[in-house]
């Protein structure tokens, strides 16, 4: 559940939902920002995850965040995002979520 849970913050954008405008993450936000370089859209991106989990999910830890793609896919806007994370109740259980964060550079 707690997988389902981060999947689902993590894809909702901010506003999204009427009555709560402040859940979700600011994830989509960072991807499309013109940045100077990919390290600083994925230190955004981290830095959405973040704050997002934090405040929503209080319950769960991040152990590891890493972002990867080829250089294609950053250009593209495209990330893969892996996820390590466990549950403060019972921090030695760990469980990962990947998945990937497509955008569209285009009509």
């Amino acid at each position: 559940q707690a997988s389902s849970n981060i999947k689902n913050l993590l894809l909702t954008m901010k506003g999204e939902r009427p009555m709560q405008p402040l859940f979700g993450c600011d994830l989509f936000k960072s991807i499309f920002e013109p940045m100077a370089d990919s390290g600083e859209i994925e230190e955004r991106a981290r830095t959405s995850i973040t704050e997002a989990i934090d405040a929503w999910l209080p319950y769960i830890n991040i152990d590891s965040l890493e972002f990867t793609g080829t250089s294609d896919d950053k250009n593209n806007n495209t990330f893969r995002i892996s996820l390590v994370f466990s549950i403060k109740a019972d921090p030695t259980r760990f469980d990962e979520l990947t998945f990937t964060v497509e955008g569209t550079t285009g009509g």
